[in-house]
């Protein structure tokens, strides 16, 4: 676990992953049961899908946003363009997660006013040291304002 924050101080976290392929699903599901328990996810297979989710009064709104760069139907980026439409949902950071990433690729999603831009990992241990650094990144500036 990060240090600087805690789910205990924080209560109950929850994230949101969108990504068409049920492996990926899999891959990431994995890591974050075995590094953060605690967190609650959600996940969705299209961005349509995760914006009823959104949309739904009693929903749970996320602390982060993981999403699929390449889906077909809407993309990552016009999701993500979607989500900072919605008033009550323009202030969730939202990661764009793609297999691949190249310069044009990174602009666009930035441009999009995604909050990062990750490399999907086919490790579990990678993909946990990621999520580490992510979480105590986005927990720890929140906890300040808070």
């Amino acid at each position: 676990m990060p240090t600087g924050w805690s789910i205990k101080k924080r209560g109950m976290i929850c994230i949101c992953y969108v990504d068409d392929d049920q492996d990926e699903h899999f891959i990431f599901e994995s890591a974050l049961q075995e590094a953060f328990p605690e967190i609650k996810l959600f996940s969705f297979f299209t961005c349509d899908d995760l914006l009823a989710f959104l949309k739904v009064e009693n929903s749970p709104l996320p602390e982060l946003v993981f999403m699929d760069y390449n889906m077909p139907g809407a993309s990552g980026t016009k999701c993500v363009t979607t989500i900072k439409n919605v008033g009550k949902l323009a202030h969730l950071p939202v990661v764009i997660y793609s297999t691949s990433i190249d310069l044009a690729m990174r602009d666009e999603t930035y441009n999009g006013n995604a909050f990062k831009f990750i490399e999907k990992q086919s490790s579990i241990f990678k993909l946990k040291e990621i999520l580490a650094e992510l979480f105590s990144e986005v927990f720890e500036s929140r906890s300040i304002r808070s």
